[in-house]
């Protein structure tokens, strides 16, 4: 009998959760996008319920409006400090806004603006407002604060371009040098690599062959962030000037001037050049379309009309044909690197031995 009972228990347990089941009690239910707009919600929501009031922009002024604020890296004794975001108010009241948004911003950036809220207390003539430092506030005290505006991060890389890159014995090298934009011109030249430099700096925008947005694709634009111009050779931009070496210079200009998705980034890889095995080093080239990358493509890229960024006495860069080099390993060589903001000491100073291996920006699928 009571084998029975059991069995019976069992059956109507399968049976509700069968029931359940059906009217969609135990299915997975997509769960609610959460960003930044839905955390700053929740915040607002705890600080009234902890006797804060709504946060309110701050009347008058102009920081009451998102501004886009820029953090410089600065130099001492040798050591680099990279600027870094921060919504601390003392910080942000010592700089001056830009006052134009752009459509992202770089990891030296943030877009804020200053609000203020009042403590309305809880009814208790004695209640205390804390706020995120832990400084207490009387009813009727108002705080003032900054908070983060929703701009997005721009896609791609954000760093410095360096030729002739190459670091040894924990140091780079002193022919190393970086792409710089002259003052005043937009003419883009070479100069020592200083992260404390705006105009060295460059947003690697990476795309597929599809043109589409690709975290690891093979074809970017670049973009100088300080000017917010698009690079491009000059022969793309400019009909009057000569031809080569001054028809290859590197230029700036509007990003809209023709399809800024001129450049190939180029790893180093084996190939086989009119019958011989060569090296190409890793480096950054010049296309006029987009195709599918693999070895045999790669191979013609090379022997036809294929260029990249090439150093003139340390002091130009200009586009070339594609450097080969055949007395290195495959892999032990990049005379182009994309140097990251955000890892300039790791890309300056890695490896600490005398052993020349350097950080490829790109990995292939054919590779």
């Amino acid at each position: 009998m009571i084998i029975w009972l059991v069995f019976a228990i069992i059956i109507l347990a399968f049976v509700l959760i069968g029931i359940l089941w059906i009217r969609g009690d135990f299915t997975p239910k997509p769960q609610p996008k959460i960003g930044n707009a839905e955390i700053q919600q929740f915040l607002n929501e705890v600080t009234e319920k902890i006797g804060w009031g709504p946060t309110q922009a701050v009347p008058g002024g102009t920081r009451n409006r998102c501004g886009l604020y820029t953090f410089p890296t600065t130099s001492s004794g040798g050591e680099i400090m990279l600027g870094m975001p921060t919504l601390d108010s003392d910080t942000l009241q010592s700089m001056t806004p830009t006052t134009k948004i752009p459509r992202c911003i770089n990891p030296n950036q943030i877009v804020a603006r200053q609000v203020q809220r009042t403590c309305v207390g809880n009814g208790d003539k004695d209640f205390r407002c804390l706020s995120d430092t832990g400084e207490e506030f009387m009813v009727g005290e108002t705080i003032r604060f900054f908070e983060q505006c929703q701009i997005k991060e721009c896609p791609g890389e954000f760093g410095l371009i360096a030729l002739d890159y190459s670091v040894s014995n924990g140091q780079l090298s002193a022919d190393t040098r970086c792409v710089t934009l002259q003052s005043g011109t937009d003419i883009l030249s070479l100069a020592e690599c200083d992260p404390t430099k705006p105009e060295q700096y460059f947003q690697i925008e990476r795309r597929n062959e599809m043109d589409k947005i690709q975290e690891n694709g093979d074809f970017a634009s670049i973009i100088h962030t300080d000017s917010m111009k698009c690079v491009y050779p000059s022969m793309l931009i400019s009909s009057t000037e000569g031809t080569g070496a001054v028809e290859a210079k590197i230029k700036v200009a509007d990003c809209g001037t023709a399809n800024s998705v001129v450049w190939l980034l180029i790893p180093p890889k084996e190939v086989i050049i009119a019958g011989q095995q060569s090296v190409v080093p890793q480096q950054i080239g010049f296309t006029s379309k987009l195709f599918k990358i693999n070895t045999q493509t790669l191979q013609e890229y090379l022997e036809d009309d294929g260029l990249a960024m090439f150093p003139v006495d340390g002091e130009s860069v200009i586009l070339e044909k594609p450097q080969l080099d055949n007395s290195i390993p495959i892999g032990m060589k990049a005379t182009t690197q994309i140097i990251n903001y955000k890892l300039f000491d790791d890309f300056t100073s890695w490896p600490s031995t005398s052993e020349n291996i350097n950080i490829p920006f790109n990995t292939w699928s054919f590779i």
